[in-house]
């Protein structure tokens, strides 16, 4: 199977290497998986179009979702390299892997 390509069973998997975006925050890692996932294009995110609006707000709302279901929402605009190795939000890596809509997450 090509790597661009999605497994068809629907499997997800969690990254743990956190240090991969330092520069962003626990939601930015989250809302990150989703971008695999949206069809709005260069010209859609470079004109703000409505379909971009659209799909982008779609994948705020589900990162939120995402970090009420870890119980990591109140560390959103922490950097996870900041924050303590063993601190909930560093469980925003398993965000990641449930961003895709997986049936199964490793």
């Amino acid at each position: 199977m090509k790597p661009i390509r999605s497994p068809p069973w629907a499997l997800g998997r969690t990254f743990q290497n956190l240090a991969l975006w330092r520069h962003m925050n626990v939601v930015d890692h989250i809302r990150m998986a989703h971008y695999s996932q949206l069809d709005y294009g260069l010209m859609g995110a470079f004109f703000n179009t409505r379909a971009c609006r659209d799909q982008e707000n779609r994948v705020g709302e589900n990162a939120h979702r995402l970090m009420q279901l870890f119980d990591i929402e109140k560390y959103a605009d922490d950097l996870v390299t900041s924050l303590p190795y063993g601190a909930p939000a560093r469980r925003s890596g398993n965000g990641p892997g449930h961003g895709r809509k997986p049936r199964c997450c490793f």
